[in-house]
């Protein structure tokens, strides 16, 4: 099977929606299938939220390949089947009653009828994503070639870049010229924060209401209330060795939070430079803690890049698959990795950045205020 790296997937997955507005809601809408050589398996409805995350709705056991599930939907979402131990997923609009027909050998290229506006989606999957998705796939192989040359997947990883990049492009255009559009409310999701929110401001009033729309507005007041001048959240927890650290503990020094992950190439690049800021500034009352965002599954593999890379400094695990166990991740409102916020003595965050700039802008501030 082909592979394609999880940002650009996404970035697809996100560039397809639907042009149409939803027609009616307020009532239970069903969703009947038939999968061919599933028998008798448990099958998933999930619904794609406000925060772009894929929320279980409902299971069942098929009889015999079939399969139905009973919904009553409240607004325009993506909605996702998949089937236990079955690779690949089926995604659709539920605007109304929907039937499935597909084969488990290939669940992705299900048959989809019944909703018009997966249909309106399926024409505009064919215009623009599955030619994009083609390329990617194409780049994507080229890049796991043996012993590939450092500087050629730096122009394959570019041409990745600008495929995306052009779809970008192409969504701005379409949001400006189509403000109350349903199109353009899903769009929103493929840009970044800055340019999503600038863009929300242009869609009509109706989709103002949506809950995408609310959740964009939310985050970024949520934001705000964790941007530098406001007191740093508190937080006590347990670090990967089990002992509890407690931002409290370091009042009276500058805390320097490093959000960072096993998964995330720019975060392991990272490290030695982050090291280096580590070593340079010991003894001069600044306190690094690591945040790791991970998965429970991977929780050894980030020990061991830990003790690999000498990362001597606390490190505080975040559980990215439970909502529940990663609370200094969500308080600070931290969507991108790596990132890094540094807190005064005070308790007060005095800068917040990502990537490479970010750790370089806090120690700039570090220098000025220690030395």
């Amino acid at each position: 099977m082909k592979t394609l790296s999880q940002k650009a997937f996404q970035f697809l997955l996100l560039a397809a929606v639907v042009f149409a507005p939803l027609c009616c809601f307020g009532q239970s809408l069903s969703v009947e299938g038939k999968i061919d050589g599933i028998g008798n398996k448990k099958v998933y409805l999930f619904v794609r939220d406000a925060h772009n995350q894929d929320i279980l709705l409902d299971s069942t056991v098929s009889a015999k390949d079939k399969f139905a599930f009973t919904h009553e939907p409240g607004e325009l979402n993506y909605y996702t089947v998949t089937v236990d131990s079955v690779p690949g997923g089926i995604l659709f609009f539920l605007d109304s009653n929907v039937q499935i027909e597909g084969d488990s050998k290939a669940i992705w290229e299900s048959s989809v009828t019944g909703s018009r506006l997966t249909d309106e989606f399926k024409v505009y999957d064919k215009q623009f994503i599955i030619p994009a998705r083609q390329r990617l796939f194409a780049l994507s192989d080229s890049m796991q070639a043996p012993n590939l040359d450092p500087s050629r997947r730096v122009e394959l990883e570019k041409q990745q870049q600008e495929i995306m990049d052009a779809e970008r492009l192409r969504s701005e255009k379409y949001i400006k010229e189509h403000p109350d559009s349903y199109l353009s409310l899903f769009k929103l999701q493929i840009f970044g924060k800055e340019k999503k929110r600038q863009l929300l401001d242009i869609l009509g009033e109706e989709l103002q209401e949506h809950s995408i729309a609310k959740a964009i507005r939310e985050e970024a007041q949520l934001e705000a209330s964790v941007s530098a001048g406001k007191p740093a959240p508190g937080f006590t927890v347990q670090d990967m060795k089990g002992n509890a650290v407690s931002l409290s503990d370091y009042r009276g020094q500058y805390v320097l939070l490093d959000f960072w992950g096993s998964w995330c190439g720019p975060c392991i690049k990272l490290i030695p430079e982050t090291k280096a800021a580590y070593e340079k500034y010991k003894g001069k009352k600044v306190q690094f803690m690591g945040i790791a965002y991970d998965e429970e599954k991977d929780r050894a593999k980030l020990s061991g890049m830990i003790e690999k890379h000498g990362m001597a400094w606390p490190q505080i695990f975040q559980n990215m698959s439970d909502e529940s166990k990663k609370g200094v991740v969500r308080s600070y409102r931290v969507t991108s990795f790596p990132s890094v916020i540094l807190i005064n003595p005070q308790g007060n965050i005095v800068y917040r950045g990502i990537g490479q700039d970010g750790l370089v802008g806090a120690l700039k501030v570090l220098d000025k205020e220690i030395n």
